[in-house]
């Protein structure tokens, strides 16, 4: 499911020349060790975090008690929770997080050991599974798909709420995994479209509008295909599909609006979530608006960072930059699907945003995220196929550049405007 399809050096993904500057090798998909290695890297660093300490990730009862959690999940009234009361979308938490808590706790593994090796198998999950579509699409060349997915799996919208709500990074590294069976022109169209909603379930329950905002890229794919069969194969059992995958937490979140009380109101509004969401914050995933609160100290110590930090501002611009500079070149694979996520994302963030040059009718666009787009308040949760979109367009043009540079360095003379790019 998760091969690469390699066509000739010499061929083009839609059958003609290959357009000149595109990386077009013939090279294998890379080794499980990379994936270990960077894993291995990952979970160092998390332990290297306070070892010994506990992190406050969501729900408590999650990571102390599996199964006790597991039990009250039939109940949709929580008498033991706090004073008694109905949860809201508690079930989320059945798919994937209580399975691994509850193995953890039956291995009698530490909770903060247990809690660090959570949050790096979410980070190796993003950047295999970016690293794997990369070589599916044949974006960039063999090392800088590594850079790509990489620069995916650590990007913002993620390392703001990894150590905090990893639950809301889960969507955003299993994206890329529910496209890559759709993108294997070898699978009929009904076995890729099951396999893709098979692995939904694995993005989590716990905040729908994230999960599907995560799909919105998934489905501007099937509908940026060419017209023909496949693709109307492909919508007519992917979408039954995805709505199965989500029944689990869908048919209780519906029972939770009919008897439990609307929250809403009281926590935080539209003009709150849409003040951090300028351009320049949207494009290097930096628009949460919880990363910025900070009430002597940081509520988020990730976010506070990626939102302060000179360094982190100026590595996740850059970032963005080399993203954007990809998307503009028309050899780009998946150029017009890539683009489409790109404007997609950029008009949903950027509608509401009432500061300098904002959206023209912010008002009105708050005003439906207060009343009947509420559940999309946040929306920071579509970030995420921005991400997609812009580590995969750096792929490509640090690609470009280097096939460049290895060009011009062959008579030994390297051209002034290749020696001005080469610090990038």
């Amino acid at each position: 499911m998760t091969s690469a399809v390699h066509l000739p050096p010499h061929q083009a993904p839609d059958g003609g020349d290959p357009p000149s500057g595109r990386p077009a090798d013939g090279t294998a998909p890379r080794s499980r060790r990379w994936l270990l290695g960077v894993w291995a890297v990952v979970f160092a660093a998390f332990l290297a975090v306070s070892p010994g300490r506990m992190t406050f990730d969501t729900k408590l009862g999650v990571v102390v008690d599996p199964g006790r959690f597991l039990g009250d999940l039939g109940e949709l009234w929580h008498s033991r929770n706090g004073f008694g009361g109905i949860a809201d979308q508690y079930i989320g938490y059945l798919v994937p997080m209580l399975p691994y808590y509850g193995l953890a706790d039956l291995a009698q593994v530490p909770t903060w050991l247990a809690e660090r090796l959570w949050l790096s198998l979410i980070v190796a999950t993003a950047f295999w599974g970016a690293l794997r579509l990369a070589e599916r699409l044949r974006v960039g060349s063999s090392a800088t798909r590594l850079l790509g997915a990489l620069v995916y799996a650590l990007w913002p919208t993620y390392t703001i709420v990894i150590g905090s709500t990893s639950a809301a990074a889960l969507p955003g590294a299993m994206l890329p995994w529910v496209l890559l069976p759709l993108t294997d022109a070898r699978l009929a169209p009904r076995i890729a479209a099951a396999r893709s909603a098979l692995l939904i379930p694995l993005m989590g329950g716990v905040n729908a509008a994230s999960t599907l905002a995560s799909l919105l890229p998934v489905g501007l794919y099937l509908l940026s295909r060419p017209g023909g069969p496949r693709k109307r194969a492909l919508l007519l059992w992917w979408i039954p599909g995805v709505i199965l995958a989500t029944a689990w937490w869908i048919v209780p979140l519906l029972l939770l609006g009919v008897f439990g009380e609307n929250f809403m109101p009281y926590v935080e509004s539209s003009f709150t979530t849409t003040t951090t969401m300028s351009a320049a914050e949207v494009l290097r995933g930096a628009g949460n608006w919880v990363g910025y609160l900070n009430f002597g100290e940081a509520w988020l110590p990730a976010g506070w960072t990626v939102v302060t930090g000179t360094v982190t501002i100026l590595g996740s611009a850059l970032a963005a930059a080399l993203g954007l500079a990809g998307l503009a070149r028309r050899d780009l694979p998946e150029r017009r699907w890539l683009v489409l996520t790109v404007l997609s994302v950029a008009l949903v963030t950027l509608a509401g945003y009432g500061g300098a040059l904002g959206g023209l009718f912010h008002g009105t666009v708050q005003a439906w995220l207060d009343t009947w787009l509420v559940p999309f308040r946040n929306i920071y949760k579509f970030q995420t196929g921005l991400a997609l979109a812009l580590a995969l367009g750096l792929a490509h043009i640090t690609a470009v550049l280097a096939l460049r540079l290895g060009r011009s360095g062959q008579d030994g003379r390297v051209p002034a405007r290749a020696r001005r790019l080469a610090p990038v």
